[in-house]
């Protein structure tokens, strides 16, 4: 895309607002996929718990998807779209209003997703305190307590990133006056003139 003619910022069309859309929804699911696998990594200890090579190959095989879907987040992220993340952005009014109607709906649906993500997140942590501590026994219901972790930490990751890919359109002038974003931006330009 082109800059404006006034270098106040980077010119964003409705197509690329959807591709990075597009582009970030997908980064958000493999992390969300990431985490939810690292928390189910304790399954098969549970499952396994009389059987040190099942656990051990279980753990690890869970594991090693988790890290597999992290690692595709990391480069799953299009170069194209990441000046949107590095300059203040520039829309046509309709494209802008537009990405706001979608933001807040999408918020509200979002939100609906985070908070019970949560809870559940925070319960299964405070299970899982509770079974390390012997308050609880382990059981083989103790599988729910990765589950209920893994979920809820899937359902936040996802629904936060989701949110805060489309703030970083609609609202970019706060996002742009950050202070990580400005030093960034001023490191970049005396780097460009050496």
């Amino acid at each position: 895309m082109e800059r404006a003619a006034d270098e106040k910022g980077y010119y964003v069309s409705r197509e690329m607002a959807n591709g990075f859309l597009a582009s970030e929804k997908r980064v958000n699911r493999f992390l969300g996929l990431g985490f939810l696998c690292g928390a189910l990594t304790g399954i098969p200890i549970i499952l396994f718990e009389n059987q040190p090579a099942m656990k051990l190959l279980g753990a690890a095989g869970i594991g090693a998807l988790g890290v597999c879907a992290l690692i595709v987040a990391m480069f799953a992220e299009q170069e194209q779209y990441k000046v949107l993340k590095e300059e203040p952005l520039l829309f046509d009014p309709e494209v802008r209003s537009s990405l706001m109607e979608e933001y807040v709906a999408l918020k509200k649906k979002a939100t609906l997703i985070a908070m019970p993500s949560t809870i559940l997140f925070v319960l299964g942590i405070l299970a899982l305190v509770f079974s390390i501590r012997g308050i609880f026994p382990w059981s083989s219901l103790s599988v729910l307590i990765f589950l209920g972790l893994g979920l809820g930490l899937c359902g936040f990751v996802i629904s936060l990133g989701t949110i805060e890919t489309y703030e970083i359109l609609v609202k970019n002038e706060q996002y742009a006056t950050r202070f990580l974003f400005k030093a960034k931006r001023r490191i970049k330009e005396k780097i460009a003139k050496l």
